[in-house]
Order: structure tokens, then C-alpha cells, then sequence
């Protein structure tokens, strides 16, 4: 603890807040847009959860290229976006190295808390990706998933993790981060 607490302050409160309930919501954020909004407040509110903690990766490992945003910008677009939320505060752990797979930062959460009262968020877009995580079947052991219905979001293709977490119907947007992307992409092309 004593290693990153400095570093991190929020590893300090999570110790000493053990009954709050804390959502974690991990992404690459790449735009920051309303959905992200949306999930994060959606579910916070849906199961009465005390804080979000928003957690930029530099990369999705998923993705062969990033486009658009650095990070820095994107940790600048969380930043505007929380500034006035205090239940949602920015968290900087996701970026260290170590932490390449959602499931080795579980892990290490879990020496401070252990999964009581954890939380990952996601919008429901994912579950048809769920599978390609790694050891995505362990996640449940480490914290509870909560999914934001989003258009697009796959709940048809993914039956299988559909069957093992909840799913909250918010509502839906035109565009997710994907479609923002290509749209961008084509018209700095044009």
C-alpha cells in the first residue's frame, strides 16, 4: 500500500470507505461523448452506488490502432466532463503498465478491499466483446458487473455473458464512440 498510496490517493479511501459502494468504469474513452455520461450516472444512480471512479486506459488492448485523442486530451475531456459531479471523480490507476488487462487491476484492488462493494460499469456494447477479455469468467470473483443498454450494444449476440450479469436499460443514444470515430474519420478524409 504504502507503494502506491502516495501515488494514489484513492487507494487510501478505498481501505478506510469499505462500506461505500464504488463503481469502477474502465475505457479508453476515445471520444469522451453523452453515452459514457449516461452509463456512468445510469448505473450509479440504478444501484445506488456512492462514487464512479472514471479510468482512461492509454489502449485498448482489443484495438489495433487507436485514432483520434491522446490520452491526455482524453483525461482533460473526463476532467471537464466530472468537475462539477462530486459522486464521479478521475482515477489514474488504469494507466499504470501493470495493469494491461482489466483483470490483473481487479486483482490488485482486490489486496485493498477485497470485491465487496466493487463495481465495474460498461455499457452493454461490450458484452458482444466480453468473451475476447482475458479471464473474463473470473471478473465476477473480483467485483459485480453492471451493463448500460446502449444502441448497438450486442445484447442479442451475447447471450452467454448476458445469462451472468445485469443489464440496465438507460436511455439510448445515436452514437456510440465507434460511430463518432468513423464519422470523424471520414470527414478528415473528405
Amino acid at each position: 500500500m504504502a507503494r502506491y498510496g502516495h501515488k494514489f490517493p484513492e487507494l487510501v479511501f478505498l481501505q478506510q470507505a469499505h462500506k461505500q459502494k464504488i463503481g469502477l468504469f474502465g475505457g479508453s474513452f476515445n471520444p469522451l461523448h453523452d453515452g459514457h455520461w449516461q452509463c456512468a450516472e445510469g448505473l450509479r444512480k440504478a444501484h445506488g452506488l456512492q462514487q464512479v471512479w472514471w479510468l482512461p486506459t492509454p489502449k485498448n488492448p482489443l484495438k489495433t490502432v487507436e485514432t483520434q485523442n491522446s490520452f491526455e486530451d482524453r483525461i482533460q475531456a473526463i476532467q471537464s466532463r466530472i468537475k462539477n459531479h462530486p459522486n464521479h471523480r478521475l482515477s489514474l490507476l488504469l494507466a499504470d503498465p501493470k495493469f494491461y488487462y482489466t483483470i490483473d487491476f481487479l486483482e490488485f484492488l482486490n489486496q485493498f478491499r477485497g470485491s465487496n462493494g466493487l463495481f465495474w460499469l460498461a455499457g452493454s456494447d461490450i458484452l458482444s466483446q466480453l468473451h475476447h477479455w482475458q479471464d473474463w469468467q473470473r471478473l465476477p470473483q473480483f467485483c459485480q458487473m453492471l451493463f448500460y443498454s446502449r444502441p448497438s450494444d450486442g445484447l442479442r449476440r451475447s447471450t452467454q455473458c448476458l445469462r451472468q450479469f445485469p443489464v440496465v436499460i438507460g436511455k439510448r443514444l445515436k452514437l456510440s464512440s465507434s460511430e463518432i470515430r468513423a464519422i470523424e474519420d471520414l470527414e478528415k478524409h473528405s
